[in-house]
């Protein structure tokens, strides 16, 4: 099947992916893409985390060359986007964003895991942090901001063991997917990232088969992106994330954004 949209994708304003927003569109063009998101991670008025995100000053210069881009290339639709790490401080905040008509939507990427005293963990690595994460991941589909969450397996590159507590959260995630009509990602960018090895077998960091195949107990619906960080990976792996899906006969979600 021909792939003619992605929905995630980054660019050299996140300090940790290359190239322009011109060179993505052209690079999507090239390959026939007709539907594509610029998703560059949200920046916050205090210049939090800059390591993986643009200045807050450097907002207005990214919506100008989305803008540009439009009128260059009309034979593509591109939409404007952000990838937003979520805490109910900043809900209002990431709110404006969401009813702001300048923006299509908003991705939920849950990077770090943060307990309630603020502090937060370097690793997805105990049944408790574990579930720190779960806990996040609701409350973050439960603020029904998002259009959908991406990457939610990301957390098993960490936590490799496939046990009781892997099942519960993929239940549970998927349990208010369901609920609150979520979409999840899988995610293409897994596909290119070096392959781990855990204590039963060498294998991606994700996307995780075993997430999946849990997954297909409910009604979830799915979406399959490249999570572009070159502009030469547009829409790299996502027919190898379209292959897990359709293994395990999920749903895929029919997103619209006038």
């Amino acid at each position: 099947m021909k792939i003619t949209e992605n929905y995630h994708t980054h660019t050299s304003r996140c300090n940790h992916a290359v190239g322009t927003i011109m060179e993505y569109v052209e690079a999507a063009v090239d390959a026939g893409v007709k539907i594509l998101g610029i998703s560059d991670h949200v920046p916050f008025p205090d210049n939090r985390w800059l390591d993986s995100r643009m200045r807050f000053e450097e907002l207005p210069e990214y919506e100008r060359e989305i803008a540009e881009a439009r009128k260059r290339f009309p034979e593509i639709k591109i939409l404007q986007a952000l990838e937003c790490e979520y805490s109910p401080a900043d809900h209002d905040y990431l709110l404006s964003y969401k009813e702001n008509p300048a923006y299509d939507y908003l991705i939920s990427g849950n990077h770090w895991v943060i307990d309630d005293t603020g502090y937060m963990y370097d690793s997805i690595n105990s049944p408790e942090i574990l579930k720190i994460q779960e806990n996040q991941l609701i409350e973050i589909m439960e603020s029904n901001l998002f259009a959908f969450i991406a990457h939610p397996d990301m957390c098993f590159g960490e936590y490799q063991e496939w046990d009781k507590y892997a099942e519960e959260f993929t239940v549970n995630i998927c349990k208010t997917a369901v609920k609150t009509s979520t979409p999840l990602e899988i995610n293409g960018y897994g596909f290119r990232k070096p392959m781990i090895n855990t204590p039963n077998e060498k294998r991606y960091k994700y996307p995780l088969r075993e997430f999946w195949k849990t997954a297909s107990q409910f009604e979830i619906e799915v979406i399959c992106n490249s999570d572009a960080h070159r502009p030469q990976d547009i829409i790299a792996n996502i027919s190898d994330a379209r292959e897990i899906a359709n293994s395990y006969n999920l749903k895929f979600a029919n997103l619209h954004f006038d």
